[in-house]
């Protein structure tokens, strides 16, 4: 009898086992480079847009934190009506327009950044005479992975509400105020102040209005969505780095992944000792505690770089469970490109 059972998978050997295949799955799928020559768009009449994966489900790059897409919305057209679990954060590469974002309404132009929060109604026109042009980051892939994700479509109506402050929580939340809390009475307090941060927090950011760094890394840099700028959400970060002509950025390494985008230039990336060649419409996909580095490989023009990640929210519960092992790491020395190549370049969206 006992050695009967000692051939029956203990939940220690399931788990194990299932841990084991899902880290060889992942090595065997890893990959670091997309391209855009090599992105193949495809209409959605039911969104009314064009859509072409660079990294995530369907992409050339598969992850579980964060995707990275094209998206291209006609000239005149508009876009469905839409919500969706996850957030997002798009650049508009090319064109002008407005999004609707459930009762509130910002225009957009090139090299300006926006976001999407969770659970929020949202519609995109472009009002140019050309296609408008955006990468998308969402972090749809960790809700997946939670099995969490969901997406609501309605068409070509408006957003139906009620928005804040008319919701049942925030009538609810009314109803507690001025009493002594229990925990659940805490817990919806606490959720109506999300909601409210939600729905009053920053959406948009125009690239006019913001101003291009040095930083200690070499680079020149800003950022285009952050916490630090009034956004709310799960903190989808997105910073704008720029290159200058035949410099480099300080070789570095962290927990989660991180996506490069390139807007303008050409360059390479070393990841891991592994040099991976990048122009314009192309993506870097930095894995998890990899050593990288970035190049400008022109030594005449400034290389344009968008990088996108979950720095506070993904980083924070990663300090939280792996303390007191660090979650960034550098050399003692930085060793970016020397500041005077910086002289006499500037860029201009």
């Amino acid at each position: 009898m006992r050695e009967r059972e000692r051939e029956v998978a203990t939940h220690y050997d399931v788990q194990m086992d299932r841990r084991v295949a899902d880290v060889e799955e992942w090595e065997r799928n890893r990959k670091v480079m997309a391209h855009g020559r090599n992105l193949v768009m495809t209409h959605s009449p039911l969104r009314n847009a064009r859509y072409g994966t660079l990294v995530g489900l369907g992409g050339q790059c598969p992850s579980r934190v964060i995707d990275t897409r094209i998206i291209e919305v006609a000239p005149g057209q508009r876009t469905s009506t839409h919500r969706h679990v996850h957030t997002a954060e798009l650049l508009v590469l090319d064109g002008e327009g407005y999004t609707v974002v459930n009762d509130r309404q910002f225009r957009w132009s090139t090299w300006d950044a926006f976001y999407i929060p969770a659970n929020a109604w949202h519609y995109t026109v472009n009002t140019g005479s050309t296609p408008a042009r955006f990468v998308s980051i969402s972090d749809a892939p960790l809700f997946d992975l939670f099995n969490m994700d969901r997406i609501d479509d309605i068409g070509q109506a408006e957003p139906p509400g009620p928005f804040f402050p008319d919701t049942e929580l925030q009538r609810l939340a009314q109803t507690v105020e001025g009493r002594a809390p229990s925990e659940y009475e805490r817990a919806i307090l606490a959720a109506a102040e999300n909601e409210r941060h939600l729905a009053t927090g920053t959406l948009v950011t125009h690239f006019q209005d913001q101003t291009l760094l040095l930083n200690k890394k070499g680079t020149k840099s800003t950022f285009l969505v952050d916490i630090s700028q009034g956004y709310h959400g799960t903190q989808l970060s997105m910073v704008m780095f720029q290159i200058a002509p035949g410099g480099w950025q300080s070789k570095h390494r962290h927990g989660g992944e991180a996506v490069l985008y390139c807007v303008d230039g050409r360059g390479y990336s070393i990841v891991d000792g592994e040099r991976h060649d990048w122009e314009a419409g192309d993506a870097v996909l930095v894995s998890k505690w990899c050593w990288h580095q970035h190049f400008n490989a022109d030594p005449d023009n400034v290389a344009v770089i968008i990088r996108m990640h979950m720095w506070e929210s993904q980083y924070k519960l990663m300090s939280f469970c792996l303390y007191p092992l660090p979650m960034y790491e550098e050399p003692a020395r930085l060793d970016g490109s020397d500041p005077s190549l910086w002289e006499r370049h500037t860029v201009e969206a």
